[in-house]
């Protein structure tokens, strides 16, 4: 995963009149952005306390194609480090050295708040600032401080996410080298105005935190998001993980709501407020689990399990013993599906291949049992397999290595341990080749032996009456998938 959402823009003044649209997430989190009159340079700040792990902020309205830009605590812990990174579908974003930027005065630490303020020479051409508003992401975690100067520097996953809307047409104005400085300084607030969504303002505070000065080279080309791992994960949480952890810590501070009138777009209204992005980290963790446990229960363990029994065992209540296995595992799935979806929608990845491959097994288990009550019931009255019979097992045996294979995806998506990934490929591994052993050995089996005993037809219509009671009372019909019985 792992995947990421990154974080708010904001918008300050320039020396002289530099319009400011400034966004606060919550958390003492804030940006700001502006857009100079002329040329391709964009300028905007990255605040946060340094108990925040990592900020980050995005160009663009989603991971895919975007431009991120991830800011760290130095490895002395007195500057930042900012890490430009590419965001490539819902993998982690990789270091994106085509991305200039420049650090600017007023970048470091001071007063336990980092504070990134950064030119930006590949930004102005990314998106059409023409028009009234534009739509950007950002995230963040809470915890220990990164304290790297790696542009690469594996980070965690995020706990906040956001996708403020700024007002394009209230961060235009001003030619400044550098407006960030001339808009508000580098610690406290942001300049430009306060509260939640686009604002706009003229800069006039002094100068930034006196002194500090960004790590490294001014020029940095690249950022390493702190989710990162040095593997790139698929689609999920927009976020990676810290080794085997799955961090969903919130921020304690809610994401604001622009509740003013003001600006074109309306404010930048973003709620974290509802759904999974509100619980608690210990919340969402049980959801993640139960969701987790019980998919792999019922595609790991119980849908193979019924398979087997089916092609291996041989006595009277069998098809009932198949049924309620497949009816267990599809609860099972049912409520973990319903999880799932609860969480995706909330993180916003409803859209990506780990939730769309269970909506479609969703969608398929609806069939399942239709098409195996069909079969049985041809089966009885033709004594051999039908178009149904066939629709049947191929759909089940579908269902089990799709639900299997995703269960994996799910894995890397939640950033698992690769002791966890190792221990379910190796319990799939083994339930798979016993049903696939199971389901050959049941065709050969069935090759080999006569057809299965016929049913008891029922008495003619007229002689019922006059039946003896041996045929009144024939024992009901039975149906053997493995061993003829002796």
């Amino acid at each position: 995963m792992k995947t990421y959402t990154a974080a708010a823009l904001l918008s300050l003044g320039s020396t002289v009149s530099a319009q400011v649209s400034s966004y606060t997430a919550g958390g003492s989190i804030s940006f700001g952005l502006n857009i100079p009159d002329s040329g391709n340079d964009l300028f905007f700040q990255l605040k946060a306390p340094t108990s925040y792990s990592w900020v980050a902020l995005g160009q663009g309205t989603s991971m895919s194609g975007s431009q991120i830009f991830v800011m760290y605590t130095s490895a002395d812990g007195n500057n930042v480090t900012v890490s430009p990174r590419k965001g490539e579908g819902h993998s982690e974003p990789q270091h994106d050295s085509a991305q200039q930027i420049t650090l600017l005065e007023g970048t470091g630490v001071a007063d336990g708040v980092m504070t990134a303020n950064v030119r930006c020479s590949t930004c102005g051409s990314f998106e059409d600032y023409s028009s009234a508003a534009g739509s950007w992401i950002w995230a963040s975690n809470t915890g220990s401080s990164l304290n790297s100067d790696d542009l690469s520097a594996t980070i965690s996953r995020h706990g906040n996410t956001g996708s403020p809307e700024f007002d394009f047409s209230q961060a235009k104005g001003g030619s400044s080298a550098n407006p960030l400085t001339a808009a508000g300084g580098s610690t406290g607030t942001s300049g430009g105005g306060s509260g939640c969504g686009s604002s706009s303002g003229s800069g006039s505070s002094s100068a930034g935190s006196g002194g500090n000065s960004a790590t490294g080279t001014p020029t940095q080309t690249g950022f390493r998001p702190p989710w990162a791992t040095g593997t790139n994960v698929p689609t999920g949480f927009p976020s990676g993980f810290p080794g085997n952890q799955f961090d969903t810590r919130q921020s304690n501070d809610d994401a604001c709501e622009d509740s003013s009138a003001g600006g074109a777009a309306g404010g930048a209204a973003f709620s974290n407020r509802g759904g999974f992005t509100s619980l608690t980290s210990d919340q969402q963790r049980a959801m993640l689990m139960a969701h987790g446990i019980l998919a792999s229960l019922a595609f790991v363990i119980f849908f193979p399990l019924g398979g087997i029994v089916i092609r291996l065992l041989s006595f009277a209540g069998l098809l009932k013993l198949h049924a309620a296995i497949q009816l267990l595992a599809t609860v099972m799935f049912i409520a973990a599906f319903g999880i799932g979806v609860y969480i995706a929608t909330g993180i916003r990845i409803l859209d990506t291949y780990h939730p769309i491959i269970g909506i479609v097994l969703f969608v398929l288990l609806f069939f399942q049992p239709i098409l195996g009550v069909i079969h049985h019931k041809l089966f009885k009255q033709y004594q051999r397999r039908t178009f149904w019979s066939h629709a049947h097992l191929w759909l089940g045996r579908s269902i089990i290595v799709l639900g299997i294979i995703n269960g994996g995806l799910g894995l890397k998506v939640a950033g698992n341990s690769r002791s966890g990934e190792i221990a379910y490929g190796v319990v799939a591994a083994i339930m798979f080749l016993a049903y696939a052993a199971s389901a050959v050995y049941g065709e050969l089996k069935r090759s080999n032996t006569p057809p299965p005993p016929k049913y008891t037809e029922s008495p003619i219509a007229g002689h019922s009456a006059q039946g003896s009671p041996e045929t009144r009372e024939a024992p009901a019909p039975r149906e053997f998938y493995g061993e003829r019985p002796k």
